[in-house]
């Protein structure tokens, strides 16, 4: 899943204060829930031109979050638990405009050499 925020004030755009949103919703859930939800930050940079009404040019917090079956059998429940999360986030953040998207992958760990 990828979520994207865009919008926010300069300010919010620091690793160390988008990683304390995502880290403060996602320990409520899991106080609630008992599930983890973990994400991967990245802040790029979305390129829009203003004569097609674009103001959204700027950074933008761009997290993935990947439903795990070794950790959690169940990827509704995963997927409930994400979106709760994505709303506080969203909520803290002053409810800026947003982007969720999903996509199947799979997923290979390699430990050690890969010889």
């Amino acid at each position: 899943y990828t979520i994207v925020f865009g919008g926010l004030p300069l300010e919010m755009f620091t690793n160390d204060s988008l990683i304390e949103v995502w880290l403060e919703a996602a320990r409520t859930v899991y106080e609630e829930t008992g599930m983890r939800v973990d994400a991967r930050l990245s802040i790029p940079y979305y390129i829009c031109d203003k004569y097609e009404n674009c103001n959204l040019s700027g950074p933008i917090a761009n997290y993935v979050c990947m439903w795990e079956p070794t950790e959690l059998e169940s990827q509704e429940d995963y997927y409930v638990a994400l979106l709760q999360v994505v709303r506080r986030v969203r909520e803290r953040l002053g409810n800026p405009y947003m982007e969720f998207s999903s996509q199947d992958s799979d997923i290979h760990y390699f430990f050690g050499d890969l010889n």
